[in-house]
């Protein structure tokens, strides 16, 4: 056990010193920006403090108006490859104008390199790969360590199709299905991680409803934190009276459960479901009425922005979101926790929500109350 953490432990370094070596020199040219503007920009030394405010100014303006440019528009719009390719012609575009500005030579120069530059932009370009980029390899890139791209490429079209793939404002969402297996299972992913299917995950998307819908004596207001596949909030509206509402802050991933229609009852076209594209905790904190169930069922924890979603500050959230005799489903990821993680996960909803019944962890082999096997205690 110590052998194989060491081994891990220097596996990590090695991709840490790895990414270091290739942001290095990028991050050192960023950085050296701003003193290079500084001192192009400062004519005359006695108004430099009034030059670099203006400077400062400029900077902030530019920062705020392109980061919202790329994350709300040029992003869902035209992708994140066309937004990259765009970003790259402004910036010669914008070398250029300066070149011309300040050259001393014929401008048309200037403007014949930066046309051909731009064009070398386009015709250079790698087309984008969406099958190779969307393939997880941050997280399964042990799985594909004795293959090439190239050969990884071809594999990945073999065994995959692709059916929905869209950048959306926080993540990249695709659905794919398997030529190989027998079932032609459905996965959905969201930036090349698995988040749901037709097959393989059924079992705990349907029971993650089933559970708290049935031992709650009379569920009616129903939230489902988390859209995946659609099967949840599909399972929780098939009991009669039940007003089921779907939070869901990826768009991308709502129009990708679509897909999923044969699967989850027709979720999107259930008169009694309710979608909402907006943040669990601003939705939860500021809806009017309380629920029955609340079935939180985001991604792991250790993705960015889903790790809100197991804060303590999120289910007090939840515990006044709660009617008096309401029940909160939580769908743990044990497959990727540590004991201690969870024992610190279970702490904070016992703090925050009164445990009324037996909690229960699923595994291949079936459904177990927790402390049997394997032997957590909180």
């Amino acid at each position: 056990m110590l052998d194989v953490q060491g081994q891990s432990e220097k596996m990590l370094w090695v991709q840490v010193s790895i990414a270091a070596i290739v942001i290095f020199i990028p991050a050192l040219i960023m950085g050296g920006l701003f003193p290079a503007a500084v001192r192009v920009f400062v004519r005359k030394p006695q108004h430099t403090g009034q030059s670099v405010g203006m400077l400062y100014t400029y900077n902030t303006v530019g920062a705020i108006i392109g980061s919202l440019s790329a994350g709300f528009v040029l992003i869902p719009w035209i992708g994140i490859r066309n937004t990259l390719l765009l970003a790259a012609i402004a910036e010669c575009i914008g070398g250029c104008v300066l070149f011309m500005s300040d050259c001393r030579r014929s401008n048309m120069l200037a403007m014949t390199a930066g046309g051909i530059l731009v064009l070398m932009i386009f015709i250079l370009t790698p087309s984008w790969d969406k099958q190779l980029m969307t393939s997880g390899m941050y997280l399964y890139g042990d799985s594909y360590t004795q293959q090439s791209a190239v050969d990884l490429s071809k594999k990945l079209k073999e065994e995959e199709e692709i059916l929905f793939y869209r950048d959306g404002l926080t993540s990249t969402i695709t659905v794919t299905r398997d030529r190989v297996s027998s079932n032609k299972d459905l996965y959905i992913s969201t930036n090349g991680k698995i988040d749901g299917s037709s097959h393989y995950d059924m079992p705990t998307q349907r029971l993650s409803a089933h559970l708290p819908m049935l031992l709650h004596k009379e569920p009616e207001n129903i939230c489902v934190i988390g859209m995946g596949t659609g099967c949840t909030a599909g399972s929780a509206a098939l009991y009669p009276d039940s007003r089921v509402t779907v939070v869901e802050i990826e768009e991308a991933m709502v129009e990708g459960a679509r897909f999923f229609r044969d699967h989850n009852n027709a979720v999107h076209e259930n008169p009694n479901v309710e979608i909402r594209i907006t943040d669990a905790r601003l939705f939860l904190n500021l809806h009017p009425q309380t629920f029955d169930v609340i079935i939180s069922e985001p991604s792991n924890p250790w993705l960015a922005g889903t790790s809100d979603l197991f804060t303590r500050q999120f289910y007090q959230i939840g515990a006044r979101a709660l009617c008096p005799k309401g029940l909160f489903c939580q769908w743990v990821q044990l497959y990727g926790m540590s004991v201690v993680n969870l024992q610190v996960m279970i702490r904070k909803i016992c703090q925050c929500i009164p445990i009324r019944l037996p909690c229960i962890y699923y595994s291949r082999n079936g459904y177990s109350p927790v402390g049997s096997s394997p032997p957590y205690t909180f």
